[in-house]
C-alpha cells in the first residue's frame, strides 16, 4: 500500500508486527508498520510535502471484519520526505483494549490466527496546500504470533479470575502444569483438549490426596443431608468430572468437538478454584496436626 500526493508515492506502508504490552484496567496491542520512502525530485514534482498522521481505525476479521479502536503513532510525523529517500523505518501505534472488547475478539477469533486492517490518514502539506490522504494497510498474524501477543498483554492468565494455587503439596507443580496446557489450549481455540486436560487435573489430584473413597462417600445419595461442607466440594469435584467425560470416552457417542468457547471456560475456573481450595484444606489439615 502506498500514500500518494497527486498519483505521486510519498511512502510505501506495510503493517509488519504485532506486540503486546500490559496496561491497567484492559490490553495494549503495538502494531508495527514499515514506511519507505522514495527520492522527491521538487524540480519535477515540486515542494517536498511535510506528512503528519492522525489516529488510525483498526479492523479485525476476515469475513466479517469489525472496529475494535484507534491506534495512536507513538510519533505524529513517523518520516520525512527527502531528496535522498529513506529505506524501511518503523514506527509503533498502540491501541487499548477493555477486557470486553478482548473476550469478544477472542470469541470471534475462535483459536485461529487474526486479521489486522489499518485505516491510515495522514495530513500532507505543503505551499499552504493541504491533502487528506488515507490508505488501507493489513496483515494476516498467525496463530503463533498472535499468541505471543496476548502473553505480552497478559491476556489467558487472568481472563477467568485469579485463583491462587498453594504452594508446598506434593503434586502442586504437576497439576499447575496441567492448568497451563488447559489454558493454552483453550487460546489456540482447542476447547475439548482444555476440557480433557481440566479432567486430568481432577484425577491427579483426587490420586495425590488419595481422595478416592472420600469422593465416592461424600456423593452417596443416601448421606445427601449430612454433607459436610467439605463433602459437598467432593460432589462439585465428581460434577465437574462427570461433565468433562465425554472428552476421555470416544465410545460416548458424541461428536468430538461437544465442548464450546463457553463450556471449556466455565470448566477451567471450575476446576482452578476446586484445585486450590483442596489443596488449602489439605495445608490447612497438616498444619493443624503439625506436619
Amino acid at each position: 500500500m502506498s500514500l500518494c500526493w497527486n498519483n505521486r508515492i510519498i511512502a510505501d506502508v506495510s503493517l509488519a508486527r504485532i506486540h503486546g504490552f500490559k496496561v491497567a484496567g484492559g490490553f495494549g496491542f503495538r502494531l508495527g508498520l514499515e514506511f519507505s520512502v522514495p527520492a522527491w525530485d521538487e524540480k519535477t514534482t515540486g515542494p517536498m510535502p511535510t506528512v503528519l498522521f492522525y489516529p488510525a481505525a483498526v479492523q479485525v476479521g476476515e469475513s466479517e471484519p469489525y472496529a475494535i479502536a484507534r491506534a495512536f503513532s507513538e510519533n505524529p510525523q513517523p518520516f520525512r520526505v527527502t531528496a535522498f529517500g529513506s529505506g524501511p523505518s518503523g514506527v509503533l501505534f498502540d491501541i487499548v483494549l477493555s477486557p470486553a472488547a478482548m473476550e469478544h475478539l477472542e470469541r470471534t477469533r475462535v483459536g485461529r490466527g487474526m486479521t489486522v486492517k489499518m485505516r491510515l490518514q495522514v495530513e500532507a502539506r505543503r505551499d499552504g496546500e493541504v491533502q487528506v490522504i488515507s490508505d488501507d494497510v493489513s496483515k494476516s498474524f498467525n496463530q503463533s504470533d498472535w499468541l505471543v501477543a496476548l502473553e505480552q498483554a497478559g491476556f489467558g492468565k487472568t481472563m477467568l479470575f485469579e485463583v491462587p494455587i498453594p504452594e508446598g503439596v506434593v503434586g502442586d507443580e504437576h497439576w499447575s502444569r496441567l492448568l497451563e496446557r488447559a489454558r493454552l489450549e483453550f487460546l489456540r481455540g482447542q476447547y475439548s483438549a482444555a476440557v480433557s486436560s481440566c479432567r486430568l487435573v481432577l484425577e491427579a489430584l483426587t490420586d495425590n490426596l488419595q481422595q478416592t473413597a472420600a469422593l465416592q462417600d461424600a456423593n452417596d445419595l443416601k448421606k445427601k443431608r449430612e454433607r459436610t461442607l467439605a463433602q459437598r466440594e467432593f460432589v462439585l469435584r465428581q460434577a465437574a468430572m462427570d461433565y468433562s467425560s465425554a472428552s476421555h470416552h470416544v465410545d460416548s457417542g458424541l461428536p468430538d468437538d461437544i465442548y464450546d468457547r463457553r463450556g471449556a471456560q466455565m470448566l477451567m475456573g471450575i476446576t482452578a478454584s476446586l484445585a486450590a481450595s483442596a489443596l488449602a484444606r489439605e495445608q490447612d489439615v497438616k498444619r493443624a496436626a503439625g506436619t
